[in-house]
Order: structure tokens, then sequence, then C-alpha cells
């Protein structure tokens, strides 16, 4: 084919052999054809595009307008086709990686596969303001990063099932090169290389590996990596049987995968916590930082990406509840469509060996607007105005899906110090429009202190429910208490049926009159007394 896209271990373009240089190969417009690539034959949307790459562009159709006629002019006119409202590359015109190695892996071609993979998908490739693209990419290079190392495991087991000891060896090296920080990888490479009749080099990666772990993690390696080497180098133990699992699998843990047993004689798993077996050996489980009523969540460590991670496990009691499982499995595909920089990403998903669904985000160190306030009572006007407009702006992309929080509350506003902003959290509750609905007629969901009247008396809700919990956490930033003086749940929702709520300005005079307005609104008894989110958003950020 005369067009080529490289988007493994770096960016190039090519035509004819040549690489492309000039206007087509500007930032946005590569990232155009990434986005293509990975549609396939089924496209994307011309509006899935502008939000992902000119999402505050005035005039964002004139723009991709001009970047695809940019494309077609160093590339051929027949490179992107347009089929109604959506954008496609023409497989019979370009050539990528991506699609290359997605059919050799559909195909079983596993040794053609991980040859394409040269490294991680858009490896160092930015896009400035437009961290949707960001997000998106690297939920790409997790899922590829996780493909291409199955494929080197799936490879490394076929070679030792064909009595290719030394095959096996320098798959399992390969595989340790790929998933750098993995115990579990480290100690199957150390066996392959012991039954290659390469003792030295095992020990040699044995000692590479911890220093690695040190090094660039600043932490201490599992000790049963090197000790493991150092006894089947001396003869104390023999390596655990060819095609046997040490530890947990590459994907097991998903409802009807097969897993491995526990550990044999002689032989070293990797320190795990307790009920988390079948997670994904690419994370490394430091502590657990919280637990509730619904899940636990615990600090970890991203070996490949060396990121720090929230991982998020439905709680055991619950692992027979199959409406708090659905629940669970609808925070992450409701978080997952709603790109915003105000509500936190989901990376991944997955099951523990006892069909216990987890899901994994970022971890912000911020802590949460629960916390904070506990800790230090009101917010300054300023910041109080900005978290605001954060918090409206995140329920806005929500609402525009058709998702409802129905849970808005401090607790599930967390802060990135990184970048000075407020995510929500925690759709897990939420009622996604034309899906089956979870929640039964008259069951009341959300805290009972932040939740709208209609919520509590269990009607049906639409999104100005989470302006009316907004609003309440809007008073709370700026007064540091409640709009309402109550002593029991019961009196505080008789609360927000009947009373009055305080006006923010009575507790706080330096409180402008159209933001103690604003919050007013927000408390409105009816929902139709209320403003949208995306109202309020502009309310605070335009004013």
């Amino acid at each position: 084919m005369a067009v080529r896209l490289f988007t493994f271990g770096c960016v190039a373009l090519e035509r004819d052999g040549t690489e492309v240089s000039g206007d087509a190969v500007q930032p946005r417009r590569l990232a155009l054809l990434a986005l293509l690539t990975v549609a396939g034959e089924a496209g994307l949307m011309r509006e899935k595009v502008l939000g992902y790459l000119w999402p505050d562009h005035p005039s964002p159709r004139s723009i991709l307008n001009e970047s695809l006629f940019v494309l077609r002019a160093a590339l051929g006119k027949s490179v992107v086709l347009t089929v109604g409202d959506a954008l496609r590359l023409n497989a019979r015109e370009v050539w990528t990686d991506v699609a290359a190695f997605q059919e050799r892996l559909a195909a079983g071609a596993l040794r053609e596969a991980v040859e394409l993979y040269r490294g991680p998908f858009l490896d160092g490739f930015y896009v400035r303001a437009a961290a949707d693209f960001e997000q998106w990419v690297g939920r790409e290079q997790d899922r590829m990063r996780r493909d291409a190392g199955r494929a080197l495991e799936t490879l490394a087991e076929q070679a030792a099932a064909a009595g290719d000891r030394v095959g096996a060896a320098d798959w399992w090296e390969r595989l340790a090169r790929h998933e750098e920080f993995n115990t579990r990888v480290a100690l199957r490479c150390v066996e392959a290389l012991v039954r290659a009749g390469e003792p030295v080099r095992a020990m040699r990666f044995a000692t590479e590996f911890s220093e690695r772990m040190r090094r660039e993690l600043g932490v201490a390696p599992d000790p049963a990596v090197e000790e493991y080497a150092r006894a089947v180098i001396a003869g104390l133990h023999d390596p655990a049987p060819e095609g046997a699992e040490r530890g947990t699998p590459l994907g097991a843990g998903r409802p009807g995968a097969a897993t491995g047993g526990p550990p044999g004689p002689g032989t070293h798993a990797p320190p795990s916590y307790d009920g988390l077996e079948g997670l994904d050996p690419d994370l490394e489980v430091v502590e657990l930082v919280g637990e509730g009523s619904v899940a636990r969540v615990y600090l970890a460590r991203e070996r490949t990406l060396r990121r720090q991670v929230a991982v998020k496990v439905l709680s055991p009691r619950l692992s027979g509840d199959r409406t708090a499982s659905a629940r669970f499995e609808r925070e992450a595909l409701a978080a997952a469509g709603i790109q915003h920089p105000n509500v936190a990403p989901i990376y991944r998903t997955g099951w523990l060996v006892d069909g216990i669904p987890y899901l994994v985000m970022p971890y912000f160190h911020g802590g949460s607007l629960q916390a904070r306030l506990a800790a230090g009572g009101p917010l300054p006007l300023e910041e109080a105005r900005r978290y605001l407009g954060q918090i409206a702006a995140g329920l806005a992309a929500a609402h525009r899906l058709g998702t409802v929080h129905r849970d808005v509350r401090p607790a599930n506003i967390l802060y990135d110090p990184a970048t000075h902003r407020v995510v929500l959290i925690d759709f897990g509750i939420a009622a996604v429009r034309d899906q089956a609905r979870i929640t039964l007629p008259g069951e009341r969901l959300g805290n009972p202190v932040y939740a709208s009247p209609e919520q509590l008396h269990g009607d049906d809700v639409t999104d100005r429910a989470d302006v009316y919990s907004l609003g309440v956490v809007a008073f709370e930033m700026l007064t540091g208490r409640l709009p309402f003086d109550a002593a029991t749940p019961v009196q505080m929702m008789r609360a927000h049926a009947v009373q009055t709520p305080l006006r923010a300005r009575e507790l706080r005079p330096d409180v402008d009159p159209e933001l103690n307005l604003l919050i007013a609104r927000c408390l409105g008894k009816l929902p139709e007394e209320r403003p949208t989110a995306a109202d309020v958003a502009e309310a605070v950020v335009g004013r």
C-alpha cells in the first residue's frame, strides 16, 4: 500500500516509502489518523473526533474539514472515507501497524503480531489541550500492551510444550522485558533460563530485576526472585514442572477462565493480599486505603506503565448480590463513557477468581473533598467557586450522555493536586437512560444528607437531582455546614422535603448575591425549579 502509519514505539507516516513531512504530520492530524485506525471498519463519528481533538475550538467542524483536506492532498483523495457523518480509514489505501497487529492476533499468528509491537502505542506522542484524547491514548496503550503480553506468554508456553527449552527461555525473557516489574513473570523467566541450561544468565536476570525494582520504583523487590534463582542453581529445588503455573496467569480471574492452583512445595509466589486472587498481575498492590459498604479501595502500582492507581473491588459480602454487582459494573460503563477532565476515567475492569468484579482508576493524592472540609472547614471563596464550576461541568458532561450520578457528595469528589482540579467518582448507582433499570420502584438511593426530595421519596429522578445535591455540596463548601438543621436521618429527609434552606449569604456575608441566588435555585424543592448543571457551570465560570 502507498501509505503506511506506524504507531508502536514511535509515530511515523510514510507514502511510497518516503516519510511524510509538512502540514500532514501536524500533531492533531496524526492524532486523527490514530483515532481512525483504532476505530477500524466501524469508523468514528465526527462529533466524537471533535470532542477528542478540538473540544474548545470556536469552529471545530471547519478545522476538521481543513485537516481532512490537508491529509487527502498529501496522502491521496481516498485515504479517509466519509460514510454519513462518520469517518474511517480506507484499509485498501492505508496500512497501519495497529490494524496488522490486531489481524494477526485474531488469526493466531502470534509471532508476527509481537514482531509488529515495537513499543507502547503512540509512545511519547502529545497533543496540547486535548485531555480526552490523552485519556484515550492511555486506555489504548493499556489494552494493546496486555494483548502483546498475552501473546508473548502463549508463545513461551507453546515453545515449552514443544520441548524447545531455549525458545521458551527467549520468549519468557522477552516477556520479562515487556513487563519489567512483574514478579510472577520474573520467576517464570528464571525457571525457563535454568531449564535451558543458562544458570548464570538466570542469576544475572534475577539480580537485575531486583536492582530495577529498587532504582526505578523505589520499592523493596520480592526476595523470592533472587532466592529462587540461587536455590535452583544450587540444586536445592527443581524448577516447577513445565507448563505449571506459578501465581495467577495473565487474563485469569474472569468467569469461566482457567486459574492456577496454589504454589507447590519449594516455590515462591509473589506476595498478595487475601481475597485478590486473579487481579491483573501488572498491578502491584501497595495497601488498603479505604473500605465502605459497597467496595474496598486499594492503592496499587502498574508495573509496566509505572503509575499509581486505585483498585476498587466489590465488597466480598456483596459478591452474591446480583444487584450490587450490576451497579458496580455500571460504574465502569457509565464513567468510561464520560470523557471529561472533571470525571475520573476508568482504566480497565476485571474479575477476581471468585467472580468479584474490580475496576482500576487513577489514584489522586489530594484526597476527598469530605476530608478537606472535615480538616479545614469552609473553603476560600474563589476556590469554592472554582470547584463548583468544575463539578458542574463534569456533571453536565454526564448528563449530555443521559447519565445521572445520583450520589453527588463530598466523599465522591476527589482533588488532583497535579492539575489543581476536582474530579467526580463513583457512578455505581447511576441510572443510564435507555438501559435496563437496576433500581427497583420505590427504592431510595444516595446519601440522605445530599439527596434530592424526589430521590428520597423513591420517585424517578432526572439530572436535576444531581443539581440539588450539587447545591448542598456548594453550600457546605462555602459555609462548612449543611443548609438544614436536622439531628437524625429522618429529620434530614423531612427537611429536604418541606424545610426552606438557609441562604449561604446569611452565614457568610462575602458570598456575592448572584452566587447566593444560584445555590438557592439549585436547592429548589421541585426539579423544574432548578437550573441544569450546564447552566451552573456557565454561571460560575462565565461570571
